[in-house]
């Protein structure tokens, strides 16, 4: 039964330490970071029935000491059963405990910008981490990232494969886009007082292309924001596109299957 009326979820979060997904340790010391959860989750269909979740995990992870600008990582989330509860949106596929090595990259930082290669996390319009359960997303590829220009931060990726809470089996790193991946490139400023921009360009090879642009504007009382997304398909057969069709926060579930 797929329960789509009514969702709560309440996780509560125990931060041991937070590594920013693009940077490298920038005290260049070795560190441990992590943080441990208690989730618990009820969907109701809207009809009287529902189905209730609860586990406890986290991850723990560990950044080495950075040698000639380079280091390496890795961490590992898990999502263990506190009941025997129906709902099993917080494991594995089958509806099991699972734990899996999310992250596992090496790191070249070299002054401003760095070049990053393995399992790690990524946050973007279109491609991110989605922390909203256990074990968020995490991406297998390679990240390029320089902030050389002032208040201006560039970004180019590839991602070939994924795992964490969008996908179809979250225990495992699946293939995204089949054997093509997906391309990015993003350019970040932030360089006027109360308003950001961003914009980015996503490539799947014979599936489609995507573009987003966003404009934000923040004040202490006030917050003005806006969105343009345009969309192309570059199949055969015309099958791209509707993958795409979904919201900013959510895009990345409907890449399942391809």
């Amino acid at each position: 039964m797929k329960f789509n009326k009514l969702t709560q979820v309440i996780t509560v979060t125990l931060s041991l330490l937070t590594i920013n997904n693009f940077a490298a340790n920038e005290d260049d010391k070795s560190t441990f970071f992590g943080n441990l959860r208690l989730g618990y989750i009820t969907a109701d269909d809207g009809d009287g029935h529902s189905e209730k979740g609860s586990a406890f995990g986290g991850k723990l992870g560990y950044i080495s000491e950075s040698w000639q600008g380079l280091s390496a990582a890795g961490t590992l989330y898990t999502s263990q059963a506190l009941f025997n509860d129906e709902n099993g949106d917080f494991f594995a596929s089958d509806g099991s405990s699972y734990a899996i090595l999310g992250e596992a990259y090496l790191n070249a930082q070299f002054g401003n910008t760095l070049v990053k290669g393995g399992r790690f996390g990524f946050d973007s319009p279109y491609a991110d981490t989605d922390d909203i359960r256990m074990v968020q997303n995490t991406f297998s590829g390679v990240l390029f990232a320089n902030s050389d220009i002032k208040n201006t931060h560039l970004y180019a990726a590839h991602l070939n494969k994924w795992s964490g809470v969008d996908t179809d089996k979250p225990e495992e790193f699946e293939k995204i886009n089949a054997d093509d991946g997906i391309s990015t490139f993003g350019i970040v400023y932030e360089g006027i007082e109360s308003l950001d921009l961003q914009t980015w360009y996503y490539n799947g090879r014979h599936f489609a292309d995507l573009i987003y642009v966003e404009a934000m504007y923040e004040t202490k009382h006030l917050t003005l924001g806006a969105q343009f997304s345009a969309q192309s398909d570059n199949t055969k057969d015309n099958s791209g596109p509707h993958h795409w069709g979904c919201t900013k926060s959510r895009c990345n579930c409907h890449w399942h299957g391809i």
